[in-house]
Parts: structure tokens; sequence; C-alpha cells
């Protein structure tokens, strides 16, 4: 953290007092958060930003979404943000900052996404490179004393992992992947922590075999971005994507390779029944869904109340309790 004996800025900025940053005046080494919605707040952060970028992550409101996919009938839940990917983005911002454009670096929290800003340029390379391919390592940085610096203290590493991790973060919460939008003086970095189109986290929830590039493709029509012709023709031959141009639609292909849309429907109708009292008879089951099928003779009727009781039961959700003659269906708790 020295040379020659003397103390260098990237010992100020990590680990000096918050009278320290008068050194490097006219620079404001400083982080400001702002809460943005129906309520809004903000707070300055100083050195030492080894430590003082923990207390921000704090002010951040880590929340538990709820998804429900068609496949099964217990919710998913997942937190919005995972402290991991907050801390990368905002370790990213510090090492990468131009200090010599007097800026500061800005954490702006918005109901439904974190935006990260910070002056100079970022990468070396396309941050998208470090999520297509694990062969990329950044060979430079805007600040090598400060990068090296963080490198040693574990705050960041050389080989790319970490902004690959933030992707890949996302798609194990099956939310949007991040934007990286970098210009000639400026990255600002969007971390959502919400769902944008149902139709993608349908997708993501019933799906595992996506590559990088379709992730990539189905997050940009998503958001009306432009896309890869290939990977979109791919992935719209494999029936994720429909509508036409440019109006172009996400769709999950769970009820074509599986079932058809109404029996899940059926599904989630049995389950509401049976919360709705703790518990549930066959007969009970049978009134809940006697709108949805009336249309129906009797026989099939009753070989359809079979399949989505049997399946609701292979799949763990539900489980018979009490005797033949007073048996119930309950759920099963996870």
């Amino acid at each position: 953290m020295s040379v020659d004996n003397k103390i260098t800025r990237a010992a100020i900025i990590l680990l000096g007092r918050e009278e320290s940053v008068q050194l490097l005046s006219p620079n404001p080494v400083e982080i400001t958060w702002r809460l943005m919605g129906e309520h809004t707040a903000y707070e300055h952060f100083y050195p030492p930003f080894l430590l003082t970028t923990e207390k921000l992550y704090e002010k951040i409101r880590i929340l538990q979404i709820r998804l429900l996919p068609k496949s099964k009938m217990v919710k998913v839940e997942i937190p919005n943000y995972t402290k991991s990917s907050i801390l990368e983005e905002l370790y990213n911002c510090i090492a990468h900052q131009d200090y010599t454009m007097n800026s500061r670096v800005v954490v702006t929290e918005y109901p439904d996404k974190l935006v990260f800003e910070n002056a100079g340029n970022f990468y070396e390379r396309s941050a998208y490179d470090y999520f297509t391919s694990d062969q990329v390592i950044a060979k430079k940085y805007q600040n090598t004393c400060l990068a090296s610096a963080m490198v040693s203290l574990d705050m960041i590493e050389r080989a790319g992992f970490g902004i690959r991790g933030v992707f890949y973060g996302q798609v194990d919460r099956y939310l949007p992947l991040p934007d990286y939008i970098e210009t000639s003086d400026s990255v600002t970095v969007n971390l959502y922590g919400s769902p944008i189109d149902n139709g993608y986290t349908e997708i993501m929830l019933e799906n595992f075999d996506l590559s990088p590039e379709d992730l990539l493709c189905l997050d940009a029509v998503q958001k009306g971005n432009s896309v890869d012709e290939k990977v979109f023709n791919s992935l719209r031959n494999r029936g994720f994507i429909t509508g036409r141009k440019p109006n172009y639609y996400l769709v999950s292909n769970l009820a074509n390779k599986n079932d058809d849309v109404n029996d899940y429907d059926l599904r989630r109708k049995v389950i509401d029944v049976i919360s709705a009292s703790g518990s549930a008879s066959r007969s009970d089951i049978e009134h809940g869904l006697e709108k949805d099928l009336e249309d129906m003779p009797s026989d099939v009727v009753d070989k359809k109340i079979n399949a989505v009781i049997t399946a609701l039961k292979r799949e763990g959700s539900i489980k018979n309790i009490g005797s033949r003659k007073g048996s119930k269906w309950v759920i099963v708790e996870k």
C-alpha cells in the first residue's frame, strides 16, 4: 500500500480515514447511495472503502420474491439481490473509477433494480464477454495500483469470474440479466431485483439447458433490445419466442413438453381448495372443480380429477391423511 515509503492513493481510498480524503482534493472520494420511489433517502460514504462498502450494502433492502412455476404447486422463494453481486458491482466501480474526473460513484436503489454509476471506463472488454466465455481474462485496469491492492484484499479478482458470477447469480434466481451500458466517460450497470416479463421467468424456471447466448437473447427480447439473429431464430424454432417483428413475446414451452395448460390450472385450483380450509376430501375437490369441468362427461371428469390428484401426489405437493372413509388431502409443507 506504499511506494518509496509514501502512502499511495490506493491506500487512502481503501484503508484511509474519512478525513484523509482531503489529501486527494479536489476529487470527491465518495460513494452516494440514493433511495428512489415512494420513499426517498440518501447517504454519502467515504473511505475506508474496505469497510464502508459493507455499510452501504446494509442500506439496501433485501426482500424475498415468490415465484410460482406452472409445473409446481409450491412457490419458489428467492432474494431480490445477493450480497456477492452488490459488492462485486460496488468494488468494480471503485476499481475502475476515473479519479481524475472529480466525480463520485452513485448507487441508486429503485423499487425494481439497483443502478451503479461510475466515471471512466469499466472494462478492457465487454462485460458480456466474461459471461459467454470462461477464457476471457482482464489484462489492464483503469487504476493498476488500486486494482492490485483490491486483489490482495480479496475484494476483486483478475480472471473476470466476479462479473460472470453476477450474471449467473441472476440466472440462478430467474431474474433479468444485468445491463452494462458504457459511454466514452461513464459506465452504468442495472442490476434487476424483480421480473420484467413473466414469459422469461417461466422459461428460466423450467429450462436448465440454455446457453449464455440463449439467455442473452431471451433477456434482450424481454427488454426490447436488438438480438443476435442466429440465436433468435434458434429460440423461435424451439418455441420460446412468438409474435411478429417488432412485437415479439416470450413463451414457456413447458405446456408443449409435459401437459396442456388446463391441467396446470386445475392443479393450482386443487391446491387452492385444500389451502382454503387446510384439508379437503375428494368431494370437496370435485365441488371446487365443478365449474371448470361442467362441459365434460361424468366419466371423463372422474378420470381428470384422478389424474390431477395423482400428479400432485407424485410431485410431493399433497398427501392423504385419515381413514378410508374420512380421508383428507393436505398440503405437504416444504
